[in-house]
């Protein structure tokens, strides 16, 4: 979806906050793409990390109303705040060398999100979230897609690979090793074990012996 079409759907919401948010972006003054990558290059000079993070703000506003479709506990703004702190950590990350891609900010802000996506509300109880295993973050970013504890807000588009299921509170279930009873994790969303085939899978694979696990049995039992 487009940038404009997103703050047209985000100003018809009832959030005074969100409103009042959408004012102040307004008012941001916007750098050309020339500008942008000069400054990049210039992270040491004074005020140069705060004025380009406030230019990756539609960025963050983009990716972050993405994710707020999926999402039932972490409003938007809570992740365009997430994704702001992933930009100033990037950047600072970065400020010694005095240069870096816009590739790789933008890189940092998607990843930023999905770990509080993830952290929130992934519908796995056993999963074992790691802030200091960098593997896991990558593993995320591949293979976190659709994995939601609600169905998709119309027009959210779902990873079309998988078949889904719902189990006994209506949840959607992908069917995948992910999600089967006989897996073995031997580290969350990355190698798994399969008791009845006897080999190594990824979380994506899927069999006729397919079962639903006892976790996503009772998903949303809770809430």
């Amino acid at each position: 979806m487009k940038y404009k079409q997103i703050v047209q759907e985000l100003r018809e919401s009832q959030d005074l906050n969100v409103q009042i948010f959408l004012n102040d972006v307004e008012k941001i003054i916007k750098l050309s793409q020339k500008e942008k990558k000069s400054l990049l290059t210039k992270l040491q000079n004074p005020g140069v990390i705060d004025t380009l993070v406030k230019n990756y703000i539609p960025t963050i506003i983009r990716i972050a109303y993405a994710n707020s479709l999926l999402m039932n506990s972490v409003s938007f703004l809570d992740l365009v705040e997430e994704g702001v702190i992933g930009a100033y950590k990037c950047l600072n990350k970065y400020k010694k060398d005095g240069a870096v891609s816009d590739r790789t900010v933008r890189a940092t802000i998607i990843g930023t999100i999905k770990k509080m996506v993830c952290k929130k509300e992934c519908p796995f109880t056993v999963c074992r979230f790691n802030e200091n295993d960098p593997r896991l973050y990558q593993d995320l970013n591949r293979y976190w897609g659709s994995y939601n504890t609600k169905t998709a807000a119309p027009g959210a588009k779902q990873d079309n690979r998988f078949q889904w299921v719902r189990n006994g509170q209506g949840i959607r279930v992908k069917k995948c090793c992910a999600s089967c009873a006989h897996k073995d994790l031997t580290r969350a969303l990355s190698k798994r074990y399969c008791s009845i085939c006897g080999k190594s899978v990824d979380p994506i694979d899927v069999c006729e012996s397919w079962e639903m696990s006892d976790q996503m049995k009772v998903a949303g039992l809770l809430q």
